[in-house]
């Protein structure tokens, strides 16, 4: 075995820990929550004011226990971005590195992308259009429901894309499929196919990239955006934004996207310690490309095979 592989075993062995310390760390933070949360209506309800201290130190543990485990859910993306460069081609990394601005013509990207969902063994399940014509309600409530994978936030986007695009696309796969396109990696690619209209943004601060590119967005439009821990359908609405809510068990639709938001649903951070990429897509520019419908295919998941219900939640 060479040394680029056994590394490769560590790397993917942290990876599938890092999954299981998320969840660890999910249920710490649900518990501190409801303790505070309790405290603070117990306190209130009894008249006493002198409890300042312990709601500020049981603050200051659910803030860092948030960004413990949004530190971690980075190593695993990283982790995943390694492998996809170093063990499944070399070449992608060398696509990655020379992508441009807004619909560059790369004509590997497409084949880089495919030979890297064959070589994680991701099925194919072609989509095919509509039989009757759906309104953006309908699709809503087709493709969403609560999430019962690691988190299929990015790939439930580009399943309601196609969706936008005139095709019956359900997501929901989980395991190599989710992986492949929650990767920023993954993102980036499909971002810079031809003809797709997208503006990339690198920064360290999550709040400051976010609020530049959706200022970017026309009113009316719909855009696949993804910044922090979280992507989704975003679109402007007057003066305000809206994110579009896929993974929820009851509350699936449209939701305010503002500064609360960005930080509580999208995980964003004021100092993530390194430039990471926040990604804005034209959604109709990616409907139009014969390419990202193709694509759809290794996402696309036949309705009885969903991981949803209503066990599953917002991830």
């Amino acid at each position: 075995m060479s040394s680029i592989e056994s590394l490769a075993q560590i790397i993917q062995a942290m990876s599938s820990e890092s999954e299981r310390m998320v969840a660890d760390l999910s249920i710490i933070l649900n518990s501190l929550e409801v303790f505070a949360a309790t405290l603070r209506h117990l306190m209130e309800f009894t008249g006493q004011d002198d409890y300042d201290q312990i709601q500020s130190c049981m603050f200051v543990a659910i803030n860092r226990t948030k960004f413990a485990s949004q530190c971690v859910m980075a190593a695993t993306r990283a982790a995943d971005d390694w492998i996809q460069v170093h063990v499944n081609g070399n070449s992608m990394g060398d696509v990655v590195n020379h992508f441009g601005n807004s619909g560059s013509d790369i004509p590997d990207n497409y084949s880089n992308i495919i030979n890297v969902l064959n070589s994680k063994g991701v099925e194919k399940n072609d989509i095919k259009p509509f039989s009757t014509a759906r309104t953006k309600e309908e699709i809503i409530n087709r493709i969403g429901g609560g999430d019962m994978t690691e988190g299929s936030c990015s790939s439930l986007a580009l399943a309601y894309v196609g969706n936008l695009a005139g095709y019956d696309v359900l997501d929901f796969r989980g395991g190599g499929s989710r992986l492949f396109f929650a990767s920023n990696k993954s993102i980036e690619m499909i971002a810079n196919l031809p003809e797709v209209d997208s503006v990339i943004n690198y920064g360290v601060n999550d709040i400051d990239c976010s609020f530049e590119l959706l200022s970017k967005m026309q009113d009316g439009k719909e855009y696949y955006f993804a910044t922090g821990e979280h992507a989704s359908i975003v679109r402007r609405n007057g003066d305000e934004f809206e994110y579009l809510e896929l993974q929820s068990q009851y509350s699936n639709g449209w939701h305010l996207l503002d500064e609360n938001s960005l930080f509580n649903r999208f995980g964003c951070v004021l100092n993530s310690g390194m430039e990471m990429p926040n990604f804005l897509i034209d959604t109709d520019s990616l409907a139009k490309s014969p390419m990202f419908l193709d694509i759809l295919g290794f996402l696309n998941t036949n309705e009885s095979e969903q991981k949803k219900g209503e066990m599953g939640n917002v991830k």
